[in-house]
């Protein structure tokens, strides 16, 4: 296991450019504040802050998009009373739940699980219980969810998961 100064990246860290995304968006985006576990929730997860998923983690409480339609998890905060870690510990392996909506559909990274495409996000229907390839990764994935191709995809008909254009 890497140690927490191993995983923070104080040379390229990646939360400046979630920053600018979001000072950026189409939608409303609120940043929350870390938790105080924050450093525990990045050691579980063994992600570096140079990536979107350890900076999240590690810098935010969590990513409230659209007034909280969709949380992206980050280390929990009272308005987002679950962390990235906590919230997977005990789900099935081989995929990394990192966010969910206010319909009760989650997106996960594929860690084998969900398919060959690893790395790849799915999304969760509620309305078929259905895991349904996006064909993006974790970090496309945000810079999407800040545009209002978040409201498209939400406003497609069922079985379209394109919204990723």
């Amino acid at each position: 296991m890497r140690t927490l100064n191993e995983l923070i990246d104080s040379v390229d860290p990646a939360f400046p450019l979630i920053r600018q995304w979001a000072d950026e968006a189409d939608l409303p985006v609120e940043l929350l504040p870390p938790s105080a576990s924050r450093a525990d929730v990045l050691l579980s997860l063994q992600v570096t802050t140079r990536s979107p998923l350890g900076a999240i983690a590690y810098e935010t409480g969590g990513i409230l998009v659209d007034d909280g339609w969709l949380r992206i998890l980050g280390s929990g905060h009272a308005r987002l009373d679950r962390d990235i870690a906590a919230w997977n510990k005990g789900k099935a392996d081989g995929f990394l739940l990192v966010a969910d909506d206010v319909l009760g559909g989650f997106f996960a990274i594929n860690g084998g699980a969900l398919g060959e495409d690893q790395g790849n996000l799915y999304y969760l229907a509620p309305e078929t219980l259905e895991w349904e390839a996006l064909e993006i990764g974790f970090t496309t994935f945000v810079q999407w969810a800040f545009t209002s191709q978040l409201r498209q995809f939400y406003g497609r008909q069922p079985g379209n998961a394109d919204g990723f254009d």
